[in-house]
């Protein structure tokens, strides 16, 4: 299992939650539920979101 976030990082799952994954697919499935039930996501909002050594979404 691999997770791809952009085009510059990867994340190995089968390494990095070690025997934990189904916990870490629920842990995504909740974010993206709460995602989806916000109107609007701006870009001003998107932008501050750091996902990895400071590196924002967009």
């Amino acid at each position: 299992m691999h997770a791809v976030v952009g085009g510059d990082f990867g994340l190995p799952l089968d390494k990095w939650a070690s025997g934990h994954e189904d916990e870490f697919v629920g842990l995504i499935t909740d974010a993206c539920q709460l995602l989806a039930a916000r109107d609007v996501i701006t870009a001003e909002q998107a932008a501050e979101w750091q996902i990895l050594d400071g590196a924002t979404v967009l």
